[in-house]
């Protein structure tokens, strides 16, 4: 018995032993496939004529971020081969001269695109990437059906700030001596085309990237250093003229210009842009109120030694010349005068130290006289908030700052803002420890619009929304009053010091999840899906905007209680439906939503297809 008990007790010593070195063995196995690099197989065509395209760089990037982490190039057959891949998730890139860079699941250049997930020891050998070629327009400049030399051209794309168009410039060109311009590898899209008639030596910057957002930005700068020349030659601004900005076909009003589609490979041709140099008015008037001596160094240089004085235009302009913004300084006694000012509607804003004043100016056909404009110490603003439901003396998230932005929204205008306390209380501006101190800036009278960053912010370029910290992953603000004023729909006036803003935050926002399809009941990848306040705020506050992943499947993990319009393009340009246009044209589409608080909605919607 002993004998037979020693014998089994040898077995299971040396089984134990031939499990022990199984288990070791397959988990180095298992550590090994785990770190085994993928691979990745694919070919490149020609988005119209699907013919395979040679000489195309691919590119691994991680996401967010430009830095290629592999690349390789694609043979005669338009195939490419990426070895040695980590695991990971990519952005995948593919450029080549003449076509516009293309990246995995982008249904147009620079819209939403996929990442592409590579596991350990993974072979990938069936991915598509379409390129759509560049297109070219080609045209003359003429001032007074004279050709224009050396000027710039444009083409340019709208983008809405806070339901305001902007500005994108794409691609320029510079005119030879006969006024022609070319402008070519143009990215597909619809764009409108302006001409720069410099009346001085430009120092104008050199665009190429769709979108104006591309990571392989090109930018450079060049002067124009003329022995012979210091404009552009065929333009002739006299004392009381001006050049600025025209849009193909010839209007100074980007309002009335065409609008041109680039298709994949076209060539646009006479696209001919007639400028016309624009008569300027003078605009004169009187500061009053109490404001600084005048700076003893201009006395002595015999120049405007008062408070400084500004016209800012009320609408989007590319600003190439003093008339389309002017600047000077009122005389010791405050009158002041504006010599070059052409058409438009302004704000002139005049200032002196601590004290400020502005009122709205129209300039049309005739010289303006005698506007008065009162000086005043800034206003201060403060207020308390509160998280609704909250027990007394819980303290705000850090993190909170309270914003007052002009309303319109002005160019390079000031903003005023303050941080929110622990204890819910915010003061704008920020009073000094030392009485004796200088005050900071405070914001002058007139409408604001009342931000509370970073969960109340306003519609910018791309609409998306910054990334939040922990403690306000859940927050929104659900009211801001000032007594019986809805601040959030009305906005804020300031003419008096305001010491009782109440703000509002929630911490119970519903959510949002769907899936988007084609007419086919087909999942829609990388369509983009816009959630717009349906009521006031259409304009005012955050869109939220998504794509969808590769299985049309989208989510708004935090969306304010309210009523929305909800939207899923297969494609449109990014942040279009900030245009009113352009969400009129499409409003019966959209889908009407309410959201509860805390409520969980999920909604299918059909994609609205792409319109040339």
């Amino acid at each position: 018995m002993k004998v037979k008990m020693r014998i089994l007790k040898l077995r299971f010593i040396k089984l134990r032993g031939i499990l022990g070195l199984t288990l070791l063995l397959l988990a180095s196995l298992l550590s090994a496939t785990q770190a085994a690099p993928g691979f990745i197989q694919g070919i490149v065509t020609d988005s119209v004529s699907n013919m395979p395209l040679s000489k195309v760089t691919v590119e691994l990037r991680a996401p967010g971020a430009a830095p290629a982490l592999a690349s390789t190039i694609t043979d005669s057959e338009g195939r490419f081969y990426l070895t040695n891949v980590k695991p990971s998730a990519y952005r995948m890139v593919a450029m080549r001269s003449g076509y516009a860079n293309t990246e995995y699941g982008q249904r147009r250049p620079g819209g939403p695109s996929q990442n592409l997930a590579v596991a350990a020891g993974q072979r990938i050998t069936d991915v598509r990437l379409s390129m759509i070629q560049a297109g070219a327009i080609s045209g003359h400049v003429f001032d007074n059906g004279v050709p224009v030399g050396i000027a710039d051209v444009v083409a340019i794309k709208v983008t809405y700030i806070e339901g305001q168009p902007s500005f994108n410039l794409i691609l320029t060109s510079r005119t030879n001596d006969l006024g022609e311009y070319h402008i070519f590898w143009l990215p597909p899209g619809k764009y409108m085309v302006m001409a720069i008639v410099w009346d001085v030596a430009s120092n104008a910057p050199y665009f190429m990237t769709p979108e104006g957002s591309n990571d392989n930005t090109f930018l450079t700068s060049r002067r124009s250093l003329r022995s012979v020349f210091t404009r552009a030659s065929g333009s002739g601004a006299g004392e009381n003229e001006a050049h600025v900005p025209f849009f193909f076909p010839g209007t100074p009003d980007p309002q009335n210009a065409t609008v041109l589609e680039i298709r994949p490979g076209a060539d646009l041709r006479n696209v001919d842009i007639h400028e016309n140099v624009l008569p300027t008015r003078h605009v004169r008037g009187a500061i009053s109120g109490t404001f600084l001596p005048p700076n003893p160094a201009a006395v002595r240089a015999g120049l405007p030694g008062g408070p400084s004085v500004q016209l800012v235009p009320l609408q989007s302009v590319l600003n190439t010349n003093d008339a389309q913004s002017p600047f000077t300084n009122a005389q010791a006694n405050g009158s002041f005068e504006f010599t070059n000012v052409i058409a438009g509607r302004y704000m002139l804003i005049a200032s002196s130290g601590a004290v400020s004043g502005s009122i709205p100016v129209e300039v049309r056909d005739r010289d303006i006289d005698g506007i008065g404009i009162t000086l005043s110490p800034g206003l201060s603003v403060s207020g308390q908030a509160i998280i609704e439901g909250s027990a007394p003396g819980t303290p705000i998230p850090p993190g909170l700052r309270v914003m007052l932005r002009s309303e319109p929204l002005l160019s390079n205008a000031n903003t005023y803002g303050n941080v929110i306390t622990p204890a819910g209380t915010f003061t704008i501006p920020t009073p000094p420890a030392n009485p004796a101190a200088t005050p900071p800036a405070a914001p002058p009278s007139g409408l604001y619009r009342v931000l509370v960053t970073p969960i109340l912010v306003a519609p910018s370029a791309n609409a998306t929304l910054p990334t939040l910290p922990q403690a306000l992953q859940k927050a929104y603000v659900k009211s801001i009053r000032l007594g019986d004023i809805d601040v959030m729909r009305d906005g804020l006036r300031i003419d008096h010091a305001i010491e009782d803003l109440k703000i509002v935050i929630g911490t119970n926002p519903g959510s949002l999840t769907g899936h988007v399809t084609n007419d086919q009941m087909q999942p829609v990848a990388s369509a983009v899906v816009a959630l717009v306040p349906d009521n006031h705020l259409k304009y005012r506050v955050t869109h939220r905007w998504v794509s969808a992943d590769i299985s049309g499947a989208f989510q708004f993990p935090v969306v304010p209680p309210g009523d929305y319009l909800l939207f899923a393009w297969e494609s449109i340009e990014t942040g279009g439906w900030q245009d009113a246009g352009v969400l009129r044209d499409y409003e019966a589409q959209g889908k009407a939503i309410h959201v509860d608080e805390g409520g969980r909605l999920t909604m299918d919607l059909p994609a609205i297809p792409a319109r040339n």
